[in-house]
């Protein structure tokens, strides 16, 4: 990468809250600068508290207050919780307002939200759930993933998603050569939703649905069914227990029966 887009590259990061400066490069004595760089999590945390909720999207990403108007936060000015910030660089150029708005976001509770504002947290639930299978992994990465599979395609369901990465995850516990899983899913999960052979994928699932509720239907069946006829028989052993008129060997075995069919009950 040339030197110049390493510049704007870090710019641009460091407008977002990615890093920090804490110490400045000298030339006297050949000491680089030093960057204290946040994890996704921290990230998020550090936006939230310099009110960095909302963006337009236009070739890039502006930060901007809830209607659309340009965000006055100083980035540089806010830290990570225990941490300080001695230096900080100049402020960042002045961001150019755009129409375009972004897939989810966070609402002021720091909720997460869709396009038209409806609640996405059990979509979120369920794709941190499948991702945190056998490695621990920051909500912020679900957030991530769910909003690339959506751009690719709109529809796309969260349990759908949580599928493909437990096939991810799977494929990576058992490869040693893979050293990075949660960047094989966020890389290669939101792809499987692109061309026909998702559309196929998604009539299997349909299918196999259909499958399952019928099986589940006739086993429900079975059930009701052999209720009804423990039901006649609990009713037929104990008329011949409560019939006196019956010897005693024939009222203690319909007894005996009673219990078993007790326990079967149980």
């Amino acid at each position: 990468m040339a030197k110049k887009n390493v510049r704007q590259n870090l710019s641009r990061l460091f407008e977002k809250l990615a890093f920090e400066i804490i110490e400045n490069f000298e030339t006297i004595n050949s000491r680089a600068r030093l960057y204290r760089v946040f994890s996704y999590k921290q990230i998020l945390e550090r936006r939230r508290a310099a009110g960095m909720l909302y963006v337009v999207r236009n070739k890039g990403v502006v930060f901007c207050n809830a209607d659309g108007t340009e965000s006055h936060s100083t980035p540089g000015a806010v830290s990570s919780p225990g941490v300080e910030t001695n230096i900080r660089p100049a402020p960042s150029k002045k961001k150019k307002k755009s129409t375009a708005s972004v897939g989810l976001s966070a609402n002021p509770k720091g909720e997460i939200v869709s396009d038209a504002g409806g609640t996405d947290s059990k979509d979120l639930q369920t794709v941190a759930s499948a991702l945190n299978r056998y490695w621990t992994v920051d909500e912020a990465a679900a957030l991530q993933l769910l909003r690339d599979c959506r751009r690719v395609r709109a529809d796309a369901k969260a349990d759908e998603i949580a599928f493909f990465v437990r096939e991810k995850l799977e494929m990576a516990r058992s490869n040693r050569n893979i050293i990075n899983p949660t960047g094989l899913v966020l890389a290669t999960v939101p792809q499987l939703f692109a061309g026909s052979s998702f559309d196929e994928f998604r009539r299997r699932l349909e299918y196999q649905a259909t499958l399952a509720a019928d099986e589940e239907e006739r086993r429900q069946q079975q059930q009701r069914e052999l209720e009804i006829w423990l039901a006649q028989e609990r009713d037929h052993f104990e008329s011949i227990v409560n019939d006196h008129s019956r010897g005693q060997e024939e009222r203690d075995h319909a007894e005996k029966s009673l219990r078993q069919s007790a326990r079967w009950n149980q």
